[in-house]
């Protein structure tokens, strides 16, 4: 049951930290369409919103590889718990051998 609820948890960070690249790479590139409309209207809201989204891409990029450590984690927690059941498998079934010897 661990193991199972481990995979569940390693997949969902998975996928949590597939939505947060995702979520930087368009945050990055909104940042790069504000900076190129900056430079080319000048004006002060314009360089404001680029500004912003440069910032906002920044944030997206450090939560992105938040995300991105917290799979990894979740992945290694869950081979950790596969490896203790199949080791407990292992255990099982060399007990099972050793009783039906003992008869």
């Amino acid at each position: 049951a661990a193991a199972k609820e481990e995979g569940g948890r390693a997949l969902r960070a998975s996928r949590e930290a597939d939505a947060a690249r995702r979520l930087a790479e368009t945050a990055r590139l909104t940042a790069e369409d504000a900076a190129t409309l900056a430079a080319e209207e000048g004006s002060e809201p314009a360089k404001r919103l680029a500004d912003a989204a440069r910032l906002a891409a920044e944030e997206s990029a450090k939560l992105a590889a938040e995300a991105e450590r917290l799979a990894a984690g979740a992945a290694a927690r869950r081979e950790s718990a596969e490896q203790r059941l199949a080791a407990a498998k292992e255990a099982l079934r060399e007990r099972k051998a050793r009783a039906s010897t003992d008869l």
